[in-house]
Parts: C-alpha cells; structure tokens; sequence
C-alpha cells in the first residue's frame, strides 16, 4: 500500500476517540509521576511499585503509537511546513520550560529529583544534546524530523523493514546512547511507526479490538505475562506494551459506541491539552510534595499519594487556563501559533 492509498484509507480529519484515549492515557501519567515524591521513598510500597510498573508498560508507548497514526492523517505534504510545526508544537516550549528548569535547578536544586546545581554551560549541553527533563518532547521531535524528511518513501513494505531493523539494533545494543535521545528514539519508532500503519487500516482493526473475542483472552494474556514474565526484558519492551495498547484501545472504543450520547467533554479537553499537562506536571509535582510531605508532614502512602495526584491535576489545570490566555506565552508554551493568536497570515487576511 504506497502512501496515496494510506492517506485516501481513512476519510477523517478528527478521531474523538483518541483526544479520549489520549486524556485517559496523561491521567495515567501524572498518576505515575505522583508516586515520586521525593520526601518519601514509595518505592518500597508493593502496590505503588506494581502500580508503577503497569503504567510504564503501555501509556508512553500508545502516546507515541497516536503521534504516528495522527502523523499519517496529517494533509500537510510541504516538509517545510511540516517541520516548523513541530517546531512551534514540541522545541519552543521545550527550550522555553528548559530555560526556566535551569533557573530552577540553580536557585533550588533539592527539590528537583534526580538533579543538582552544575556549571552552567554543562546544564545547557543536557538540554540540547540529552533533553534533559522533557525527554518525551524531545524524542518525538528528533522522530517527527526523520519521518517528515522520509516520509514520501515510507510505504507499507519500507516501514515494516524499518521496524525490525530498529528492534534488531536495539536488542544488539547499537543504540544506547544516551545523547540525542538515541537510545528512546530507536525504541520508541518502532510504536510510531506501527500508529502510522495502523492508520490505512483503521476500520479494520477497530473491528477486531471492539471484539470481546479479542479484549478478554488479550486481558488475561497480559495479566499472566506481567505476573510471570515481567522481568524477561524482551516481554517487557516488544510483547506487553502492543498487548496492552490495544487492549486500552479496545476498550475506548467499546466505551465511546456504548455511551455514544455522552461528550467525554473532560477526558477530551485532557487529551486536547495533554502535551502541556506533560510539561506542567513537573511544576505541579514539586508544590504538591513539598506542601504534603514537607510542610504537613503527611507520610501515610495512600493518603499522600492522592493528595498529590488530585493537586497536580488541579495545579495543571490552572497552569494550562492561565497560560493560554495570553498569547505570547501560549505559543511558548507549544499552543502553536493559531491559537495562540500568532498566525500571521489569519491576520493579514483579516485586515
């Protein structure tokens, strides 16, 4: 199937469902960034490591696998275009929160995780050359560029190969560096890739996933995988994540034709904004355990973990409303220039 036949496949500018899946999938981040409290080590709580655990086996792997499938929607062919999209989308606000991440680190460097007050120029390198802190952003970024670039070769057969030969390299162990993101680029292609498969034939598989014949023995499948073979790393990257991706996505889809008169408006509005509330959750983290665990002096793991959790959402929240309102700082922070109020060619036509 070349790349004609994949745009004409599927005859829609907008799928509601993945703005759900997508604002299912950031509550499941934030839910496990809460669990990083800093002040106290929940590491050593079994059902917030196991918690943990699941999420990190599905949610960024489906985040990437709907980056691809929307990439294969997208009507833009001028590369140029393309790229000063993600541009305004993904590297201005990363390297706008970046900067404010580097005063951070210098005026109150024990309350960042994993992080301590470095020359400045070393701090800077982390960001451009490690993505430092916004590692997510920065790995999509470095993927959309070759996808754009390579994108008018990538038909059915070449994307495939792709695949496996990125799987094959990483398992050999060619592609662990760090700088770049090497290492979470060549892994995480693979998942964005099989999105932007996925897309020619998406009637097909929304068919199979909806089927209770596939959702139940798949659940079961996963629940015996992570019980008994968690640790096999093999199953871990390559087996569980595309089980449970499709199985979350599934049951979307069976959600949203069982309660087709409900707007979702909440988990939309999540979805639609989930890039900022990945960037903002960091900010949102720090205030809420040092005011739990710090201040209130609350240790008690349940308790401090949703006291966390329910005030990062709220926090975010606030930050997203507040910082689309004002235009300059909205495009800065990766609303893009439309509705940042930035586009000057809307402008021009208006005048």
């Amino acid at each position: 199937m070349n790349n004609k036949m994949i745009e004409e496949k599927v005859h829609k500018n907008h799928f509601d469902e993945l703005d759900i899946l997508k604002g299912i999938l950031i509550l499941t981040v934030v839910l496990e960034h809460s669990f990083a409290v800093k002040y106290v080590d929940l590491s050593t709580v079994a059902w917030c490591t196991t918690t943990v655990a699941i999420i990190k086996s599905f949610n960024m792997q489906l985040f990437f696998m709907i980056s691809g499938f929307l990439f294969a929607n997208s009507k833009t062919t001028n590369i140029g275009k393309a790229l000063i999209s993600k541009v305004d989308r993904l590297l201005v606000p990363m390297l706008f929160l970046s900067i404010i991440n580097i005063a951070l680190f210098w005026v109150a460097p024990s309350a960042i995780n994993g992080d301590e007050r470095r020359g400045l120029m070393e701090t800077i390198m982390n960001v451009l050359l490690y993505g430092k802190s916004f590692w997510f952003i920065y790995t999509l970024f470095v993927i959309f560029v070759f996808v754009i670039l390579l994108k008018k070769y990538l038909n059915k057969t070449i994307t495939i190969m792709i695949i496996l030969a990125l799987i094959v390299l990483y398992e050999s162990g060619f592609v662990q560096s760090e700088m770049f993101q090497i290492k979470n680029v060549s892994y995480f292609s693979v998942y964005f890739l099989l999105g932007y498969l996925a897309y020619g034939r998406y009637d097909d598989i929304k068919k199979i996933l909806k089927s209770p014949w596939f959702l139940v023995p798949s659940l079961i499948i996963y629940i015996l995988l992570f019980l008994f073979a968690y640790d096999n790393s093999i199953v871990y990257r390559w087996i569980l994540p595309p089980l449970l991706d499709s199985i979350m996505i599934g049951f979307v889809l069976v959600l949203v034709e069982f309660l087709n008169n409900y707007k979702y408006p909440v988990l939309k509005y999540l979805g639609k904004n989930s890039l900022q509330f990945f960037m903002f959750n960091g900010y949102a983290l720090v205030v809420s355990r040092i005011l739990y665990a710090k201040v209130l002096n609350i240790h008690q793991p349940f308790l401090l973990f949703l006291l966390v959790y329910l005030s990062c959402l709220l926090i975010i929240w606030l930050l997203v409303e507040i910082t689309k309102r004002i235009p300059v700082i909205s495009y800065l922070c990766g609303f893009g220039r439309k509705k940042s109020g930035l586009d000057l060619q809307k402008v021009e036509k208006t005048q």
